[in-house]
């Protein structure tokens, strides 16, 4: 079906494109939280957690990968259309091997409900309601992978004591 639309566009084959690459603004000016804020959160629950649980081994991988980060506008048609800030990150943890057997990872996927407000009011005071709305997601991940800390400490084994 792209060729037959191709032919239709002259000849030139055609360039399929997301939702988000027509109306979404990159924020390359502020940096994501999932390279510093949240990494930096998850390691202080980390080690608080495996202070509080010392006899419980914690995860012997724990990755933070950033995924979406990005303003993006509601209503194409609207003057003053709200914008949506979109945040989303992925947690791939593995659990130390128990008896001598790796245990898979488990995978965490973090997407807050988008907060709207139009772009002005992002864009105003060097762009403080991403920053404030940005810490709210972090609180909003950190929460949820904080949930899965029982299942990634795993018991000291008898071999390893």
């Amino acid at each position: 079906m792209t060729n037959v639309l191709g032919i239709f566009a002259g000849g030139q084959p055609m360039r399929t494109f997301k939702k988000e690459q027509l109306k979404g603004l990159q924020l390359d000016q502020l940096q994501n939280p999932s390279r510093d804020a949240l990494p930096q959160l998850l390691q202080e629950r980390l080690r608080a957690y495996a202070q509080a649980n010392a006899a419980l081994r914690p995860p012997v991988k724990f990755e933070v990968a950033s995924e979406t980060w990005l303003l993006v506008y509601e209503d194409l048609n609207a003057t003053d259309t709200p914008y949506q800030l979109r945040y989303t990150t992925s947690i791939v943890a593995r659990p130390a091997a128990e008896s001598g057997k790796s245990l898979p990872d488990v995978s965490l996927r973090c997407a807050p409900a988008p907060a709207a407000m139009p772009l002005t009011k992002w864009e105003a005071d060097e762009y403080a309601q991403v920053r404030q709305t940005a810490d709210t997601y972090v609180s909003a991940c950190v929460e949820q992978v904080t949930t899965h800390f029982p299942e990634l400490f795993r018991p000291a084994s008898v071999e390893n004591s």
